[in-house]
């Protein structure tokens, strides 16, 4: 079995369509989102329209969560991502989960979820130390436990438990947390996962794949999203 995840891809068209065609090469048996389709980018119901398409399931993110409570959106998630949307992008954010779990046999299975599986705001990086992500992971079922929302993409062992971040589609970080005078800074390229399971064997594949940078900063240019030059100055060239 092969499963393909795909994250945070904050309306980036062209990061998702580049990575929508790595999958296809790959051809996984399923693929699953792990949240933040909609917000800071310049295509929130082109990436939706290509989301509804793969017939996915899907976590919902905590800019998900925004879009569809907007009284909870921050002054950067401002009206206009939510206003881009057709009823029906609404309607299929609805049917975004919590979590998600995928059973591989009787002793393994794949805990999915944006930030931890009890919070999607929560951050699990490379540095969290061994007293929080027990609290973070608090006895779930695993062994393998697969998020987002921090746009690093990661792979770490703990506890015989694999703890894998998918990466970011649309916005990679290239490190948090980030000095808030500069904010983030945005690798060239966007990121997902394969996890493949043979029934004895996992093995994680952290995919980045190069994306067209002129064709995002179009993207961004004919876009009427507030500070369209602002989010595109954030991309580091290649």
């Amino acid at each position: 079995m092969r499963i393909a995840f795909i994250s945070d891809i904050h309306a980036n068209l062209v990061a998702l369509e580049a990575v929508l065609r790595d999958i296809d090469d790959k051809k996984p048996d399923r693929v699953i989102f792990l949240g933040d389709a909609a917000t800071l980018g310049p295509q929130p119901h082109e990436v939706l329209v290509e989301l509804r398409k793969l017939g996915c399931r899907s976590v919902i993110g905590n800019h998900d969560g925004f879009i569809l409570d907007r009284g909870t959106a921050p002054e950067l998630v401002s009206e206009w991502y939510a206003d881009q949307l057709s009823p029906d992008d609404v309607d299929f954010m609805h049917t975004f989960e919590p979590t998600i779990e995928l059973e591989l046999d009787a002793n393994n299975r794949i805990l999915c979820y944006h930030g931890s599986p009890g919070s999607n705001t929560d951050q699990i990086l490379p540095t969290t130390p061994a007293a929080r992500l027990d609290s973070f992971l608090n006895g779930s079922p695993g062994p393998i436990f697969i998020g987002g929302h921090t746009h690093i993409q990661m792979m770490k062992q703990f506890k015989g438990k694999t703890i894998v971040n998918a990466g970011s589609v649309g916005m990679p970080f290239e490190f948090v947390p980030f000095p808030e005078s500069s904010g983030p800074r945005f690798l060239p390229w966007a990121e997902y996962t394969l996890v493949h399971w043979d029934g004895r064997q996992t093995g994680v594949e952290l995919r980045k794949i190069p994306i067209d940078l002129d064709a995002v900063f179009r993207s961004y240019s004919q876009s009427t999203m507030p500070e369209a030059l602002y989010w595109w100055s954030l991309w580091l060239s290649d």
